[in-house]
C-alpha cells in the first residue's frame, strides 16, 4: 500500500485490501471504514469473512494458519470454549464490541473435512456467553455430522 498510496495509513492499507487483495479471493462490494472490521459503519458479511478465512488458509498454508489462530479448548480467546470433544476441532479468531460478537475460522469435522465458517451477532443487549454457547452447539453439530 505504501508504493501505491504513499505514506502508510490505516486508510491506505484498507484501500489496498479493498481494491487488490480482497477481490482476488472473491470479496467485493464491502464498506470498510476502520481497522477493527467490527464497527457499525462497516458493511462486511459473514460470507465475506469466511472467504477471507479460505483465502488466508490457501495463501499462508494450513499448518501455519492453524498455528496463528487460537485453538478451541487449548489457547487464546478459545481456551475455555470448544472443550466438548476429545481433540481440538475449532481454530478461530474472535471479535467483540459492545453489542457485537463474531467468530470466524476453520473447523475440522470428525471425518477429517475442513470447513471455513463465520458467525456475526450484532445489536444485542446483555452478555455474549449465550451466543458463544449456541455457536459451540452449532459447530459441535457440524463436527459430528458433516
Amino acid at each position: 500500500s505504501t508504493r501505491r498510496y504513499g505514506r502508510p495509513t490505516i486508510a491506505s492499507v484498507i484501500d489496498y485490501a479493498k481494491d487488490t487483495l480482497l477481490p482476488a479471493i472473491g470479496v467485493e462490494d464491502i464498506r470498510w471504514v476502520d481497522g477493527s472490521g467490527l464497527s457499525r459503519y462497516n458493511l462486511i458479511t459473514p460470507r465475506h469473512l469466511a472467504r477471507v478465512v479460505m483465502g488466508l488458509d490457501q495463501e499462508v498454508g494450513r499448518d501455519r494458519f492453524l498455528r496463528l489462530l487460537p485453538k478451541g479448548g487449548v489457547s487464546g480467546t478459545l481456551e475455555t470454549r470448544f472443550k466438548d470433544k476429545e481433540e481440538p476441532y475449532v481454530w478461530a479468531k474472535t471479535g467483540s464490541l459492545s453489542g457485537v460478537v463474531c467468530l470466524s475460522g476453520l473447523l475440522q469435522t470428525k471425518r477429517g473435512k475442513w470447513l471455513a465458517f463465520s458467525f456475526m451477532h450484532n445489536n444485542f443487549v446483555g452478555k455474549s456467553s449465550s451466543y458463544y454457547k449456541e455457536m459451540e452447539k452449532t459447530l459441535g453439530w457440524c463436527y459430528e455430522n458433516l
